[in-house]
């Protein structure tokens, strides 16, 4: 019976590790957002926290990310972007600093049209491509 409870026990601190891990929450917060406007666009505004001042995003096989962040970051050291094309990464950063990143499936949000691209939080709006048809693929709405 200990060994069943040590073995429920151990199971629950797992199931809340995963759940408690920001980018399963950022990707949470980007799924319900789209979900939110049927998937016509997405503001990056409320999503991720306070910390960030802008988002940056690289697609299949980018790499230079310390050039496009303009500090010492490597994407390769993160993820396998540089040998995927099933993924983006989206990075939210101050001037200085990562704050935070999650890799998002492709078939989930595309911005590979965007990669290499950084957006000030103020000007963080996307809309679904026009021309992507059924692909969930988003471009740049500039603010008005």
């Amino acid at each position: 019976m200990k060994l069943f409870i040590a073995l429920v026990t151990s199971l629950m601190m797992v199931g809340c590790s995963i759940s408690d891990d920001p980018q399963s929450l950022v990707k949470k917060e980007i799924t319900a957002h789209l979900e939110s406007t049927g998937y016509k666009s997405l503001d990056f505004k409320e999503i991720a926290g306070r910390q960030w001042s802008r988002v940056c995003f690289f697609g299949p096989y980018s790499g230079g990310s310390s050039e496009v962040l303009g500090f010492p970051w490597k994407i390769e050291d993160k993820t396998d972007v540089l040998t995927s094309d099933g993924h983006n990464v989206i990075v939210f950063a101050t001037d200085k600093e990562v704050v935070s990143f999650v890799v998002l499936s492709r078939s989930d949000a595309d911005f590979w049209k965007l990669t290499k691209r950084c957006f000030q939080r103020s000007d963080s709006q996307f809309v679904k491509d026009p021309e992507s048809g059924a692909w969930k693929n988003y471009v740049h709405r500039p603010k008005a």
